[in-house]
Protein backbone atom coordinates (compact mmCIF):
# COMPACT_ATOMS: atom_id res chain seq x y z
CA UNK A 1 0.00 0.00 0.00
CA UNK A 2 1.51 3.19 -0.82
CA UNK A 3 1.83 5.87 1.58
CA UNK A 4 -0.44 8.25 -0.38
CA UNK A 5 -3.46 5.49 0.11
CA UNK A 6 -2.91 5.85 3.61
CA UNK A 7 -3.30 9.26 4.20
CA UNK A 8 -6.08 8.91 2.48
CA UNK A 9 -8.45 6.65 4.49
CA UNK A 10 -5.92 4.02 5.20
CA UNK A 11 -7.24 1.01 3.44
CA UNK A 12 -5.08 2.47 -0.09
CA UNK A 13 -8.33 3.31 -1.86
CA UNK A 14 -8.65 6.46 -3.55
CA UNK A 15 -12.45 8.06 -3.30
CA UNK A 16 -13.68 11.16 -5.12
CA UNK A 17 -16.08 13.20 -3.50
CA UNK A 18 -17.79 13.64 -6.76
CA UNK A 19 -21.54 12.56 -5.76
CA UNK A 20 -21.80 10.79 -9.17
CA UNK A 21 -18.76 8.43 -8.74
CA UNK A 22 -19.01 4.82 -7.41
CA UNK A 23 -15.81 3.54 -6.02
CA UNK A 24 -17.12 -0.29 -7.07
CA UNK A 25 -15.66 -1.17 -10.35
CA UNK A 26 -14.57 2.32 -10.72
CA UNK A 27 -18.06 2.57 -12.98
CA UNK A 28 -19.45 6.14 -12.84
CA UNK A 29 -23.24 6.83 -12.49
CA UNK A 30 -24.67 9.86 -12.86
CA UNK A 31 -27.98 11.30 -11.18
CA UNK A 32 -30.87 12.06 -13.31
CA UNK A 33 -33.75 14.38 -12.51
CA UNK A 34 -36.93 11.48 -12.50
CA UNK A 35 -38.65 14.00 -15.36
CA UNK A 36 -36.04 15.76 -17.09
CA UNK A 37 -37.25 14.89 -20.96
CA UNK A 38 -39.12 17.89 -22.47
CA UNK A 39 -43.03 16.81 -22.91
CA UNK A 40 -44.42 16.80 -26.55
CA UNK A 41 -46.55 19.22 -27.23
CA UNK A 42 -49.38 17.01 -28.00
CA UNK A 43 -49.07 16.06 -24.57
CA UNK A 44 -49.04 18.92 -22.65
CA UNK A 45 -52.44 19.92 -24.98
CA UNK A 46 -54.20 16.50 -23.98
CA UNK A 47 -53.21 16.99 -20.79
CA UNK A 48 -54.99 20.65 -20.37
CA UNK A 49 -57.59 19.68 -22.06
CA UNK A 50 -58.84 16.41 -20.76
CA UNK A 51 -59.27 15.72 -16.98
CA UNK A 52 -58.70 12.20 -17.49
CA UNK A 53 -55.42 11.90 -19.26
CA UNK A 54 -54.12 14.38 -16.44
CA UNK A 55 -54.79 12.39 -13.67
CA UNK A 56 -53.54 8.96 -15.06
CA UNK A 57 -50.70 10.43 -16.20
CA UNK A 58 -49.54 12.01 -13.51
CA UNK A 59 -50.66 9.04 -11.33
CA UNK A 60 -47.39 7.02 -13.18
CA UNK A 61 -44.72 5.97 -11.71
CA UNK A 62 -41.36 8.46 -12.79
CA UNK A 63 -40.28 5.46 -15.22
CA UNK A 64 -43.80 4.79 -17.10
CA UNK A 65 -44.13 8.78 -17.41
CA UNK A 66 -40.42 8.58 -18.46
CA UNK A 67 -41.55 5.48 -21.81
CA UNK A 68 -44.61 7.14 -22.31
CA UNK A 69 -42.87 10.46 -23.06
CA UNK A 70 -40.13 8.55 -24.99
CA UNK A 71 -43.03 6.31 -26.81
CA UNK A 72 -44.34 9.62 -27.98
CA UNK A 73 -41.51 12.18 -28.95
CA UNK A 74 -39.93 9.54 -31.17
CA UNK A 75 -42.35 10.08 -34.03
CA UNK A 76 -41.19 12.59 -36.35
CA UNK A 77 -44.70 13.77 -37.69
CA UNK A 78 -47.46 15.41 -35.08
CA UNK A 79 -50.18 13.56 -36.80
CA UNK A 80 -48.48 10.08 -35.60
CA UNK A 81 -47.73 11.68 -31.91
CA UNK A 82 -51.61 12.22 -31.86
CA UNK A 83 -52.57 8.86 -32.96
CA UNK A 84 -50.00 7.06 -30.29
CA UNK A 85 -51.69 9.03 -27.85
CA UNK A 86 -55.45 8.55 -28.48
CA UNK A 87 -54.09 4.47 -28.39
CA UNK A 88 -52.18 5.30 -25.37
CA UNK A 89 -55.24 7.03 -23.80
CA UNK A 90 -56.65 3.53 -21.97
CA UNK A 91 -53.05 2.36 -20.57
CA UNK A 92 -52.04 5.53 -19.32
CA UNK A 93 -55.72 5.90 -17.44
CA UNK A 94 -55.10 2.41 -16.26
CA UNK A 95 -51.39 3.42 -14.75
CA UNK A 96 -49.33 1.50 -17.41
CA UNK A 97 -46.48 2.34 -18.78
CA UNK A 98 -45.37 1.92 -22.29
CA UNK A 99 -43.57 -1.50 -21.64
CA UNK A 100 -46.22 -2.91 -19.16
CA UNK A 101 -47.29 -6.70 -19.88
Amino acid sequence: MSARGREEGGDGRQHREDPGHQARGGRRHGTFEKDDLDHPEELVAALKDAPGPTAGFGALTPAARRSWVLHLTQARQSATRISRLRKARAKILGGEGFNHR
